[in-house]
């Protein structure tokens, strides 16, 4: 008799991932709690991913590839607003706490190390995946247009962690989060 596959499996595992290792400390999840909130055996877990890193891997990309097609969609909602596009990024990543904790803690999607070396995968995705952000600055492509991206999503990211942990969520923060990301990223522009 064989083994039983599990309709959905890997999505399934990939979701109670992000909820999770987004609801604990770096590197404290098992995959046994994994495996519970899947509905899953841990077993099935290290059949569909091999071991913790792969799995991260899987929410990684799984969370980038949402975040990029809810920018997309703002993009062409609001192609000459950037603010509105900007607060649409924060209204993102506030509405599924878990993941935004997850992006903050494991991300390499959304880089947060400082080596060069750990921003490979980044750069390769956005070879593949430009950022739309880019439209609303004024900048010729060179090698500093990933630190320009890289510069925006860390801006983003922390600016809604700040949101959700700190800090009251009023339209004036909102604004002068936004002038500051704006404000720094023109700085970055005129330096580059």
């Amino acid at each position: 008799m064989g083994r039983r596959e599990i309709p959905g499996a890997e999505n399934k595992i990939i979701l109670a991932t992000i909820a999770v290792a987004g609801n604990e400390t770096r590197g404290t999840f098992s995959t046994k709690e994994i495996a519970l909130r899947a509905g899953v055996s841990e077993f099935t877990v290290f059949s569909h991913f091999h071991d913790k890193e792969t799995l991260l891997d899987a929410a990684d990309r799984y969370l980038f590839d949402r975040f990029y097609q809810n920018e997309i969609a703002l993009a062409e909602r609001y192609p000459k607003d950037f603010e509105r596009f900007f607060n649409g990024l924060l209204d993102f990543f506030l509405a599924d706490p878990w993941a935004l904790r997850f992006i903050g803690t494991y991300s390499d999607l959304f880089p947060r190390q400082e080596g060069i070396s750990d921003y490979e995968e980044f750069i390769h995705r956005f070879e593949t995946h430009p950022p739309l952000s880019e439209r609303y600055f004024v900048y010729k492509t060179t090698p500093f247009s990933y630190a320009l991206t890289l510069y925006g999503l860390r801006e983003v990211v922390t600016d809604a962690l700040v949101l959700l942990t700190l800090i009251s969520d009023t339209p004036a923060l909102r604004h002068t989060m936004y002038l500051l990301y704006t404000k720094g990223a023109n700085a970055f522009v005129k330096v580059a």
